[in-house]
């Protein structure tokens, strides 16, 4: 779990900005490493991991809701 990466990500304008945690996993089979961001600062690296899981079911979830 990586905190506080906000400065590293500045935009043109930063008073709009928001906080950003990380959190880096390294795939065994792979020996690929791959770093998972969000906003919410209240999530532990799991719940970062977890949410991302859950990507291709929202994504199947979409393409039902508008077809």
């Amino acid at each position: 779990m990586v905190t506080g990466l906000g400065p590293l990500w500045e935009s043109d304008e930063p008073q709009k900005d928001v906080p950003i945690n990380a959190c880096a996993v390294h795939d065994k089979k792979t020996d690929k490493y791959f770093v998972f961001m969000t906003t919410d600062t209240g999530k532990a690296a799991r719940q970062i991991i977890n949410t991302y899981e859950l990507r291709p079911e929202m994504t199947e979830w979409k393409q039902e809701q508008f077809a």
